[in-house]
């Protein structure tokens, strides 16, 4: 990993300041590049926060995201255009040597992000424009996204390496053990923490507000990073310190246009962290080549599932996700929420968009982190979760299902607190609603392996799993019988870089 690492640092560096300097290079140490020639101005600064950004948006991150994220969940069903690896991704047949288990892309993300953490401060001394306002912003920028990489990370492997050093030289040593999960999320919230007194409070545009780190968005991440930790008062008071910022201006888009507002057109009012992307730029090609994109005559990899399609059913026939996010065809329930064009769904003769709106290609789809139905579903879940819950709790947990649930039933319709008074029934509206509201944005797994860690037993979700599987049925049981194994491996070829690094105890022994 250590070669790679230096690799991708030197590339962004001579992308950002050298567009042709093969004849310098002949001359000047590689090393040097980094530690005297760079670092100069706040603009290098900035650049190298940009490049964190990009990075974290290429093909494969994203991809991973979204496959680490739904693949093994009961959101999908496999089309004929899925790859081997996406297929043993689903079918729960997952060896080291599947490329989809790669670490690197992250870890690459995670270098360029030690890197400004460690060269940055130092260059106030020399560029005297340079505010440790402006300073400050930036080590926000690098702190949470280097959080977010490392959230992903220990929620697919459980134990990671922790790496806060940049690698900047092929001398370093770079062949780090793993660290245990409860040590990486200490460091996350530790990071966060930080992040959230340095992070600017908005950007000058409101593109760059959404899609860059800012405080609300570091307090979403903490908030995130709290429910999954079990820490629930903390969870209550992130989530609290965002829905109290009034200066933010977050707001429920209207039903009537939500597709088009959050998904088509992006940074809606809903919005606090979203990966912007564009048809002239960088362009979110995972979601097209995942989900499908019939305009640019790209197959889907895999389509909704008939209990996602039904979930939507068997709550009230006007629910309007249900027709935005996805349809009924011939061939199954194809993927509508990242194409942005006029649904043929059966639960409605119209969609919620306007009538012929529709993105070029869904390449230029964003993808969002975190927007307010999920600090509402956040909150109520940790609401139901915390110790002494009373009633008090629940009908506030409720209130804020509500205000995603009425949304999504144009106000037609919401749920009686007689109907769910218990904290069983509370809990699994929560994970119900949650599926609706969220599917296909990369978060349904970690909701299921969140419940699995929680209650210390496979044995409910599972049961909400298997009726996913129509073949196999008993032997993907047996396998998620064991909670090791809704971990992934890690990657034979990290293993073989790294001789510190310990197999996943589940793919220890053979037959898996």
């Amino acid at each position: 990993m250590k070669n790679r690492l230096t690799y991708i640092v030197l590339l962004i560096i001579l992308s950002i300041s050298f567009p042709s300097c093969d004849d310098w290079l002949s001359i000047k140490p590689e090393g040097d590049i980094v530690e005297d020639d760079f670092w100069q101005s706040e603009a290098d600064v900035k650049g190298m926060v940009m490049s964190a950004y990009r990075f974290l948006s290429s093909a494969n991150t994203m991809n991973r995201i979204v496959i680490w994220g739904e693949f093994r969940s009961d959101n999908i069903s496999l089309e004929s255009s899925a790859s081997n690896d996406e297929r043993n991704i689903f079918n729960v047949n997952i060896l080291p040597a599947n490329g989809l288990t790669s670490w690197g892309d992250f870890y690459k993300v995670i270098n360029i992000c030690n890197l400004i953490l460690e060269k940055a401060p130092a260059v106030r001394e020399r560029d005297l424009d340079f505010s440790e306002n402006s300073l400050n912003n930036y080590l926000a920028e690098a702190l949470t996204i280097r959080s977010l990489c490392f959230f992903y990370l220990v929620r697919v492997y459980g134990r990671v390496p922790l790496v806060l050093e940049a690698t900047i030289s092929e001398n370093q040593n770079m062949d780090c053990r793993q660290s245990d999960e409860s040590v990486v999320l200490e460091q996350i919230i530790k990071d966060l923490i930080l992040a959230e007194e340095y992070a600017a409070i908005q950007w000058e545009s409101n593109a760059l507000t959404k899609g860059r780190v800012t405080r609300n968005a570091v307090r979403a991440l903490l908030a995130d990073v709290y429910l999954w930790n079990m820490q629930y008062d903390e969870c209550i008071n992130a989530c609290d310190r965002i829905l109290d910022d009034k200066s933010a201006m977050l707001e429920l888009v209207d039903g009537k246009t939500m597709f088009s507002d959050v998904f088509g057109q992006g940074n809606s009012t809903e919005s606090i962290f979203e990966l912007n992307f564009s048809i002239n730029g960088q362009r979110n090609d995972a979601t097209a080549s995942l989900y499908g994109n019939p305009q640019k005559n790209r197959s889907p990899h895999v389509k909704a599932s008939p209990g996602l399609y039904n979930s939507y059913k068997t709550v009230d026939q006007l629910d309007i996700r249900g027709k935005d996010f996805l349809g009924s065809s011939n061939r199954g329930y194809r993927i509508y929420k990242y194409e942005a064009v006029s649904s043929l769904s059966d639960f409605s003769e119209e969609a919620s968009f306007p009538q012929g709106y529709y993105r070029s290609a869904s390449s230029t789809s964003n993808w969002i982190f975190y927007r307010l139905p999920d600090i509402y579903l956040i909150k109520a879940e940790a609401l139901s979760e915390k110790e002494g819950a009373s009633e008090t709790d629940y009908r506030e947990a409720l209130a804020l299902v509500n205000l995603v649930y009425e949304r999504a039933t144009l106000n037609n319709d919401s749920y009686l607190f007689d109907n769910y008074s218990s904290g069983v029934a509370i809990k699994k509206l929560i994970l119900e609603e949650r599926r609706r509201e969220f599917a296909f944005e990369g978060k349904r797994w970690f909701d299921l392996l969140r419940k699995v860690r929680k209650e210390e037993s496979t044995i409910d979700t599972w049961n909400i799993l298997a009726l996913n599987y129509e073949e196999n049925v008993e032997l993907i049981r047996a396998k998620l019988s064991n909670k090791n194994a809704w971990y992934l491996p890690v990657n034979q070829n990290e293993m073989s870089l790294n001789p510190n690094l310990v197999q996943n105890p589940f793919y220890q022994v053979s037959g898996y």
